[in-house]
């Protein structure tokens, strides 16, 4: 007989926890007081199941403790970015942009396929709002602009890491942010 007590799923592995019976006569574990809790990993894609021990690895732990920490932020990103992937399926698809929709195919480096681009109110750009503007001219509403910022720190950022030349290229004209 088993009893889970916690179970949590991190990048395609299950964890959790369960005291056990071990099945010897007289032992206190036949009266329902368990042994353990003891800690087990179960591989989704293979249902390969691993023994941990009585204490979680570190390494697990601390992934934990930090995706609850970050959990508005990456929801809040997860946000920004399936917008800027309907914004590029917009621009592929010949559709209206909204000034938002252009705000971020700038941010992610294609800001050349614009006809034009939107400028912050009372600005006026010298060739009629036509060809290269910069992306901290092009206004957003509210807290937008932050979010949309951050998510262009972390496109840089992977790029970077990446050496991906080309997004690195793309995104040289927006280091303004």
């Amino acid at each position: 007989m088993t009893i889970e007590l916690d179970r949590f799923v991190l990048e395609g592995v299950t964890y959790y926890q369960q005291g056990r019976k071990c099945g010897r006569e007289g032992c206190r574990c036949a009266d329902g007081e368990l042994h353990g809790p003891y800690w087990y990993s179960r591989e989704l894609s293979s249902g390969h199941v691993k023994y941990l021990g009585r204490e979680l690895p570190k390494a697990i732990t601390h992934a934990r403790a930090t995706r609850v920490l970050y959990a508005p932020e990456i929801e809040s990103t997860r946000r920004v970015l399936r917008d800027m992937l309907a914004a590029i399926e917009r621009l592929q698809r010949n559709d209206e942009l909204s000034n938002r929709d252009r705000a971020a195919i700038v941010v992610l480096g294609f800001g050349d396929t614009l006809v034009f681009q939107v400028g912050l109110p009372g600005e006026q750009d010298d060739d009629l709002g036509f060809g290269d503007t910069l992306v901290s001219q092009v206004g957003l509403p509210g807290e937008q602009d932050d979010d949309l910022v951050h998510t262009h720190a972390a496109i840089a950022d992977m790029c970077a890491q990446d050496n991906g030349y080309l997004c690195t290229a793309r995104l040289l004209h927006t280091q303004d942010l």
